[in-house]
């Protein structure tokens, strides 16, 4: 009796039935950096808008758009050749990119955080293809990161190249994306997702138990005279901001009126006001949809 080894069953067959005869990708436009635990249960899901919208007003997800350049930088898979040349794969090759973006400069240093962040990466192209890993077939999340470097800023040079912020990224295990990885192409652009912008809330003049005024701004650098450019934030409402006593008790029905100045400040009529703070309400839960976020909060000093 002779016994027969088949190995047959391992391989995966190659026809295609669908319409298109070759991948869809084209040159990436901009990355989806989130949280190392980050990830999105249905591939239903990983099509929502709302889904990558709310991930950005978590804090899991961060967006850096309009990609300039890209670098190549992957390795090669390495391979053993023997004296009568005959090879067997040894190592296999990593993705690693230098992407090039041209960025505020205030967005230039907030970039810096990310140097040896714990986090992974989902990759986006010109014609909308969101690239994700997907183990189990169900959950969806961005691929490993082995290294992230955000690089110094390049000056701008005589012959038009502009200053860039480079991000070196080296993804750590190419399987992830050749083996086990998923892209949708949804109804919406991935190029119209924006990330939260950090706002400062200050009180203008001084404050009583009865009234006060707040500004909403966004720093923005220096003006040419040297004073903070301070971009004021227009269009929340009452329940947009957050008030707390002294004691950390809030008191925000203290508050009967927000008024809307529309150039960032914002006047309070109160009934009893007491010394505390105020700040805006988490991301998620601003009525306006502004895609902000307090840096801190503001004592407000009751005279």
């Amino acid at each position: 009796m002779t016994v027969t080894k088949v190995c047959v069953n391992s391989l995966s067959n190659l026809g295609h039935a669908g319409c298109d005869t070759i991948n869809p990708f084209l040159d990436v436009s901009g990355l989806l950096i989130t949280s190392s635990d980050f990830s999105i249960d249905t591939y239903t899901n990983l099509a929502l808008q709302a889904t990558f919208t709310n991930a950005i007003k978590a804090g899991t997800m961060f967006v850096l758009q309009d990609l300039y350049e890209m670098e190549d930088q992957s390795t090669e898979t390495q391979y053993y050749e023997s004296p009568n040349e005959r090879r067997i794969p040894r190592r296999n090759g990593k993705y690693r990119y230098l992407y090039k973006f041209i960025l505020p400069f205030e967005v230039h240093k907030r970039l810096q955080s990310f140097t040896n962040a714990n986090v992974k990466v989902i990759p986006f192209d010109n014609d909308g293809n969101i690239k994700v890993y997907s183990a189990n077939g169900v959950l969806s999340t961005g691929f490993s990161v082995s290294m992230i470097k955000a690089e110094k800023m390049s000056e701008a040079l005589p012959d038009g190249t502009p200053a860039f912020s480079p991000l070196v990224i080296d993804f750590d295990n190419a399987q992830e994306w050749n083996e086990y990885g998923v892209y949708v192409k949804p109804t919406w652009s991935p190029e119209d997702l924006r990330d939260l912008a950090p706002v400062d809330v200050a009180i203008v003049g001084s404050a009583s138990a009865t009234a006060f005024t707040a500004s909403v701004y966004y720093d923005n650098g220096l003006s040419s005279d040297g004073s903070v450019n301070n971009v004021g934030i227009a269009g929340l409402v009452k329940a947009d901001f957050l008030s707390l006593t002294a004691a950390g008790a809030s008191q925000d029905s203290a508050i009967d009126t927000v008024t809307d100045n529309g150039d960032g400040t914002y006047t309070f009529a109160c009934t009893g006001f007491a010394t505390g703070t105020l700040t805006l309400v988490a991301p998620a839960s601003l009525s306006s949809g502004l895609l902000i976020k307090s840096s801190g909060t503001a004592t407000v000093t009751v005279v």
